[in-house]
């Protein structure tokens, strides 16, 4: 069953959605959905499963003249938009299909660079959702992340394909808090960023529920979060997992410690980790079967190992995640990873969360800049913040420009968003 903003539709509600939907998705090897209306998008993933089409999840933030286009260009016959009380279909002349088996095409996230439609095997990007356990089963999920992003169908379908129900919500923090308490929410998946969020907006007189599943994906995760989960919503398992549109669920670790094990370097199995020129490589029998246009993320081979553009070091026992690559901003010369900066930043007493970037300048070229988000615990200075954190990073990390705001700008799937 799903729940939107206080509808709930059950499953002979969703039948009646779908029969309706049937007709624009006919016969046509391949058709897209471009909606904001989870339930609307959720109905097509159900109905081309069901009748093994590929289906092409289209951003919702994308332009209707470029979902069209990208749609067209990708060979869906068919773009279905609205929402699900009235969904409208549109037919598109498309480019012919490629041969192979039906698929589900997901958008990359584009937080830092151009989104590329992956495509996914439909079993396979299941895979990880059929592993719920039994005590999990038929329980109520938070969709915290954009149903159309790699993270969002993998709460989806761990929802759907376990009995349960999945609920959305819009509004502010403070109303997802109230939802998550009145709805009894049991199960929640979101982004390190999301979580602060609602941790530092959640309303003093709503007593936050004990969680059977909080989990962690999108962004590095840091202990802090995890424990700052663990203490407000004492879970009975706090999980984090590395995965990408790309590659799938990769990595799953659930000791509450950041990073994952040394010793998982040596693992075999269907998903292996390597580290390769301080960069995370994966090779994994739950990764898409190739991009769009052709091509693999890794080498040319069945299974392939694909360089992430994850960054990471060996710390004792661990492994642990330090930015991107391609996130990587560039202030005089000097690479920096804005993690790094926000690590230290967020470390301070009385802040929420922190984000750095690289401002542009017409005289120097470039400032290092930070906007934070303060928790009202212990009032700060610009200042004083710069001092402290001369303290703590080289200089060429404390940023020149330092701004207090009340939030920070994220993406729809909850990732901080890197892209000015």
């Amino acid at each position: 069953m799903f729940w939107q903003n206080g509808r709930l539709l059950d499953a002979a509600e969703l039948k009646v959605l779908q029969d309706k939907l049937a007709p624009a998705v006919g016969d046509h090897p391949c058709v897209a959905v471009y909606s904001q209306d989870p339930i609307l998008v959720g109905a097509m993933v159900l109905l081309c499963r069901e009748l093994e089409r590929t289906l092409l999840l289209v951003h919702a933030t994308f332009e209707p003249e470029l979902a069209a286009d990208v749609a067209a260009r990708n060979s869906a016959a068919v773009l279905v938009t609205g929402d699900a009380e009235a969904p409208v279909s549109q037919q598109l002349d498309a480019a012919p299909a490629a041969e192979g088996a039906p698929s589900l095409g997901i958008f990359t996230s584009g937080t830092s660079g151009k989104p590329k439609l992956v495509l996914h095997d439909w079993a396979r990007v299941q895979d990880a959702s059929q592993k719920v356990p039994e005590n999990k089963r038929g329980r109520r999920w938070l969709m915290a992340y954009l149903p159309t992003a790699f993270a969002g169908m993998q709460v989806f379908f761990a929802a759907v394909n376990s009995g349960g129900t999945l609920y959305f919500t819009d509004g502010s923090f403070s109303d997802i808090a109230r939802v998550i308490t009145g709805q009894r929410i049991e199960m929640i998946s979101g982004t390190p960023t999301w979580w602060r969020m609602l941790i530092n907006a959640w309303p003093a007189e709503a007593a936050p529920p004990r969680l059977l599943q909080a989990s962690l994906g999108g962004e590095i995760v840091r202990q802090d979060v995890l424990d700052s989960i663990t203490s407000h919503f004492a879970p009975d398992r706090i999980t984090h997992i590395y995965a990408s549109t790309e590659a799938g669920s990769a990595i799953t670790v659930s000791d509450g410690l950041e990073g994952f094990p040394i010793s998982w370097l040596e693992r075999s199995g269907p998903v292996r980790v390597r580290i390769v020129e301080g960069r995370l490589e994966i090779l994994s029998e739950f990764a898409m079967k190739r991009y769009a246009d052709g091509t693999s993320a890794g080498d040319d081979a069945a299974q392939a190992w694909i360089r992430t553009p994850d960054l990471v070091e060996l710390r004792g026992d661990r492994v642990v995640f330090l930015g991107r690559e391609d996130g990587m901003i560039n202030v005089g010369g000097v690479k920096i990873a804005p993690e790094a900066i926000e690590l230290a930043i967020n470390e301070l007493d009385g802040v929420t969360d922190s984000f750095a970037y690289e401002k542009k300048n017409p005289i120097t070229g470039a400032l290092l800049a930070a906007d934070i988000v303060l928790s009202g615990s212990r009032p700060w200075t610009v200042a004083e913040i710069k001092a402290e954190l001369r303290e703590r990073l080289a200089p060429s990390y404390v940023p020149q420009l330092v701004k207090f705001v009340d939030s920070l700008r994220l993406a729809p799937n909850g990732k901080k968003l890197r892209t000015r």
